[in-house]
């Protein structure tokens, strides 16, 4: 798997430059992962698994971890703690973990699971973002620019993370925002995605056994 700068101006292009819009992109991320679920994230530390470019935790200022050694640079150009190697993160350190349209690309997902399980404290929560996929989709013999390896259900993901020692307490189908440049109130945006269907995805908030 290649995420290269490439990849990233392609796949990630509009997320690649910081300004007031993505500031704000991530403040409605935030809210409508964790704090319009009942997490709030004031004074826990927050590790973006799997991070990309770390547009969605941009507002809270998370560490970051992501493989692809070109965005880690981006990352630390920007002022943000990014590691380079699952070993660099130490263990049992952070409160919460944000993996999100990350684990479909990983040849072993449970293993990372596992990974992250290790860098969470005891009772620390997971939240878990998903695609939904075209089931079946159109048959083809190409790969796409994507690189999406796996696809789950609410029921499958919840038997992958019993087995990597997490208990799921949350889950539901979650949109992307609408209206975001002119509206100030994220949950009126949020309200509005929801009703519009924007860029549904599937979120899980499980927590470490």
């Amino acid at each position: 798997m290649n995420y290269d700068q490439a990849y990233y101006q392609s796949v990630y292009q509009q997320h690649i430059h910081q300004n007031d819009y993505h500031f704000k992109l991530s403040k409605f991320y935030m809210y409508n992962i964790f704090e319009s679920n009942g997490f709030h994230l004031q004074n826990k530390k927050l590790l973006d698994y799997g991070s990309g470019p770390g547009h969605l935790t941009l507002s809270v200022m998370a560490d970051c971890y992501d493989i692809s050694p070109y965005i880690t640079e981006y990352l630390m150009q920007h002022k943000r703690v990014a590691y380079t190697s699952t070993q660099d993160i130490p263990d049992a350190y952070y409160d919460c973990i944000l993996n999100s349209h990350s684990l479909e690309h990983c040849e072993a997902p449970l293993k990372e699971l596992e990974i992250m399980h290790q860098k969470l404290k005891s009772k620390g929560v997971l939240a878990l973002i998903l695609p939904i996929e075209k089931i079946p989709g159109n048959p083809t013999s190409m790969k796409d620019i994507h690189q999406h390896l796996y696809a789950w259900n609410f029921q499958n993901i919840t038997n992958l993370l019993t087995l990597a020692g997490f208990q799921v307490h949350h889950q539901k189908v979650i949109y992307g925002p609408t209206g975001l440049k002119y509206l100030k109130n994220l949950r009126t945006i949020q309200m509005i995605g929801k009703l519009k269907r924007i860029f549904p995805s599937m979120l899980t908030i499980a927590q470490k056994l």
